[in-house]
């Protein structure tokens, strides 16, 4: 079984994968209108990859919080909470640690609501995943190969491209797209599988089925 956020994925990658099935199959210059159903798949395909990881790192959490004994609070998240800079009240009492711990992640991963910092990870790229988990506790990015590490930061480049300067990146072709969106779900289902790993050797249970 997998994760609530792997759910979650699979229907947010469901976007871009129809986009690609409405495109025509085999060689051929793209028309003008495919061309623009290439680049909007990637920038649908990395929110999917934005939304995983920031849906991830909280489900972990909330399982790690409620499952892992004080003494095996790993190092990264007691150094993330006790940069909050929380009162004694707040720490022994309410929301108490484990509150403070799941508060800690998902304010960087989601910010909070209104318009007052902090305002969430608005760029999942290596960065800022790898600091993002730091706060859970456990390491899912050193479970890709570099190939898809670098694979990932290109997308987030390219999605960066096209966010910012709202056209169609040089030399831009249906592979790169189909790559793209086969990598980002290769790379999901073995972060997803880091994490259930992980957690349960820190917390003995298994935070999905």
């Amino acid at each position: 079984m997998s994760s609530s956020a792997f759910a979650a994925f699979q229907t947010a990658i469901g976007h871009p994968e129809r986009l690609m099935q409405g495109t025509k199959q085999g060689r051929g210059k793209p028309t003008a209108q495919e061309t623009s159903m290439f680049v909007a798949a990637v920038v649908l395909t990395y929110a999917a990859w934005e939304g995983y990881v920031e849906d991830l790192a909280v489900e972990v959490t909330r399982h790690l919080a409620k499952d892992t004994r004080p003494e095996n609070v790993p190092a990264t998240a007691r150094k993330a909470i006790e940069a909050m800079q929380p009162s004694q009240w707040e720490y022994s009492v309410h929301p108490g640690w484990k509150g403070l711990w799941t508060r800690c992640v998902t304010e960087y991963a989601k910010g909070t609501e209104g318009d007052k910092p902090p305002f969430g990870m608005n760029t999942a790229n290596a960065k800022n995943t790898i600091a993002l988990f730091e706060r859970v506790g456990v390491d899912v990015w050193g479970a890709l190969e570099e190939a898809d590490k670098s694979g990932i930061e290109s997308l987030v480049r390219l999605r960066g491209e096209v966010a910012h300067t709202g056209g169609t990146p040089t030399n831009f072709k249906k592979g790169l797209a189909q790559e793209h969106l086969a990598r980002v779900k290769r790379v999901v289902e073995l972060i997803d599988q880091a994490a259930k790993l992980k957690t349960h050797a820190l917390t003995g249970t298994h935070p999905w089925p």
